[in-house]
């Protein structure tokens, strides 16, 4: 379906969403390697991950501090969202960091390329319902 990672980039949000905006999927399981679906870990649908490696349409992904990592197809993987609030702004991701309160995720706007740290919990996927 539609969605998926354009480039590399080295933060991305987790998506269990169709293309339509719809949760199907609350939890994806993470495999141990692109070939071995056995599941070593989960992440949830708007969960933040740095990509560390690639191999085709796998990524290598670790969530917050560590100890939760595995492969998981780019499908499940968005390198965007929107800010939302008062004027929702579209951004995408730079970093991510653990917070004591939830993730910290650098954004850059694509209004203007201003970047600034912003709670994991404002953002929301593009069309998301």
């Amino acid at each position: 379906g539609a969605g998926g990672l354009f480039g590399s980039p080295q933060v991305a949000m987790v998506s269990g969403r169709d293309d339509h905006g719809d949760l199907q999927r609350p939890a994806i399981g993470l495999q141990r390697s692109p070939t071995d679906p056995t599941v070593a870990a989960t992440v949830h649908d708007g969960d933040f991950v740095k990509v560390t490696r690639r191999d085709g349409p796998w990524a290598y992904v670790v969530l917050g501090g560590g100890g939760v990592e595995g492969w998981i197809d780019d499908h499940y993987l968005r390198g965007e969202a929107v800010r939302v609030g008062p004027s929702p702004r579209r951004v995408r991701f730079i970093a991510a960091e653990p917070g004591a309160g939830g993730a910290l995720v650098r954004v850059r706007y694509s209004d203007d390329g201003s970047e600034e740290w912003v709670s994991a919990s404002s953002l929301k996927e593009v069309g998301a319902r």
